[in-house]
Order: C-alpha cells, then sequence, then structure tokens
C-alpha cells in the first residue's frame, strides 16, 4: 500500500513538473502538393476569359473573373512569391443548368376561425442547378497545351436549411422561400473559385494527436524521446518495447503517432491497423489514424 501510495505521489509530481505520468500531445502537420501544381518559376495567375456554352448571360462570366481574380490576389499575398516570376493563365468555360419544377399540392393549413386544420391547394417549386467550370491553365507559346480542370457545383433547393426555415417546419417547395436562380448561380460559382484555388496550392493537414502513457523501459524512453520532439528515436525505443515486452495496444499506438509525426508513414500505417486489430476495431483514433495515413501515402505517390 505505501508503495502505491508512493508511486501515485512520484507521478503527480512528475505530471506537476510537465514530464512523467502525462503523455504528450503531438502536434502533426502534413504538407501535400497541390492537386494541380503549378510549374516552379510561375509567380502568378492572370485571370483571362471565360465563355459560357450557351452564348448567353456574359454577366455570369465577368462575375467568375472577377471572384476569381479576387481570390488569386490573396492567395498571392499569403504565398509571397517573387512578383518577377513568371505567369500563367485562367480561363475557361461554363455550363449552367437550372431546372425548375412547379406544380401544385395539397397542404394542410391550421385556421384559427374554426380552430382546426383545412386542406388548401398551393403551389409548390423545386429548384435545382448545376455549374460546371472548365478551367484552363496554361503559360506561353501555343505548343504548350493548357491544364483542364473540371470542376461541378450544385444545388437542390430541397437541402437548401434556408427554404426549411430557422426551426426546420417550412415547406422545402414553397417558392416564397427558394432562392432566386440567379443567387445560386452566383453562389455555385464562388465555390467553383474556391476550388481552384485550394487546387493550386499546397494541402495542410493538422492532427493533434494525444499518445498513450505506459510504463516500462522501452515506452518511457519513447515518450521522453517524443517530447524532445526526436520522433525517429522515439519510434525506435517504442519498436524495441514491442519486441521485447509483446505487442501491447498502447505501446503500438505510441509507434504508430510518433512514426507518422517522424514522416515514417508506412510505420505508421503498419501499427495503426495493428491497434485497430486487436482491439477488433474498437479504437477509433487508430482507425482514424489508419485511413489518414493512407490518404496521405496515397496523395504523395499520385503522378
Amino acid at each position: 500500500m505505501r508503495r502505491n501510495v508512493r508511486q501515485i505521489i512520484v507521478c503527480c509530481l512528475a505530471m506537476a513538473a510537465g514530464v512523467g505520468c502525462r503523455a504528450p500531445v503531438l502536434s502533426i502537420i502534413h504538407v501535400l502538393p497541390a492537386a494541380v501544381p503549378l510549374d516552379a518559376d510561375v509567380a502568378a495567375l492572370n485571370v483571362e476569359t471565360f465563355t459560357l456554352r450557351e452564348g448567353r448571360n456574359e454577366e455570369l462570366a465577368l462575375f467568375l473573373a472577377q471572384v476569381l481574380q479576387l481570390r488569386l490576389a490573396e492567395y498571392a499575398e499569403r504565398r509571397g512569391r517573387d512578383p518577377l516570376g513568371l505567369s500563367a493563365t485562367v480561363g475557361g468555360e461554363i455550363h449552367v443548368v437550372i431546372t425548375n419544377t412547379e406544380a401544385q399540392r395539397p397542404i394542410r393549413v391550421w385556421d384559427p376561425a374554426r380552430g382546426q386544420a383545412t386542406t388548401q391547394i398551393a403551389p409548390s417549386l423545386v429548384r435545382q442547378a448545376e455549374v460546371i467550370v472548365v478551367f484552363a491553365i496554361g503559360r506561353g507559346g501555343p505548343s504548350r497545351e493548357p491544364v483542364k480542370v473540371e470542376v461541378r457545383r450544385s444545388y437542390d433547393s430541397r437541402n437548401d436549411p434556408a427554404v426549411w426555415g430557422p426551426l426546420g417546419l417550412a415547406r422545402p417547395d414553397d417558392p416564397a422561400g427558394v432562392p432566386e436562380a440567379d443567387d445560386i448561380v452566383h453562389t455555385l460559382l464562388i465555390e467553383c473559385a474556391d476550388a481552384l484555388v485550394a487546387m493550386i496550392q499546397p494541402l495542410e493537414i493538422h492532427v493533434e494527436l494525444p499518445m498513450r502513457w505506459t510504463r516500462g523501459p522501452g515506452a518511457s524512453a519513447g515518450l521522453a524521446a517524443a517530447r524532445r520532439g526526436e520522433y525517429i528515436r522515439a519510434a525506435e525505443h517504442f519498436q524495441w518495447a514491442a519486441a521485447n515486452r509483446g505487442e501491447s495496444v498502447k505501446v503500438l499506438f505510441d509507434l504508430a503517432a510518433v512514426a507518422e509525426a517522424g514522416g515514417q508513414l508506412s510505420l505508421a500505417l503498419e501499427n495503426y491497423r495493428k491497434v485497430a486489430e486487436l482491439t477488433e476495431n474498437e479504437d477509433r483514433p487508430a482507425i482514424e489514424g489508419a485511413e489518414r495515413v493512407d490518404r496521405i501515402m496515397r496523395r504523395l505517390s499520385a503522378p
């Protein structure tokens, strides 16, 4: 009993000092290449003209060009690249499809004079829209074919929370609650511009990953190395602990965590999967870790 009390006191003192029993939380940042990488010497994108397949409503083409120019200016300011570098151009084609399904249907309306609900025939409207933008990114010379990127965004008034009202009790097909078609298309064009800007910049994935405290020579040394940010050394300690003390769930999870933090993605994926298997897929952080690392590895290996 005295020995247990002494261990608890030592542990609490160590925690108060910022070390000991409390396992560290790893702050991991994965930087992935852009989905549509620009050439290394390209410093900026200049917006050219957009055309509509239907050959109408030039205002939409101008609107998309203005929004995209604004988004690219914001990105360039964050990026801070050499303004003397080469420029690429981006233009493209817009295709807009709007479908309005109008009808009449019976609805129940409360009649306060009668003190009961009555049936009335009311108009109904379902508005659907799809915007397809084929962005063409090119740089100089007729011999260089532009890179084409297709972005699709769609809208269905039946799935719009604003149509249902703040309490979700309004009619989903009430014409009074359905937005104007132009407003919908403008919103979808903004989403398309945002999608393109997201594709041309590196993707950062931020993970806050708590480790799992466990006792023992190898694990303790691994936790100490992880606190110092020495993730590869920490992985070596946890590998030793797993090999010499048996593959406990805590040790394997901490091994996966430090391996991910240290960029040893294959080792991280292997051990996240081991934890998931040992716990019969009940360990949610391990399952999420395996899925995350698997996606990152596939993104990094993509041509």
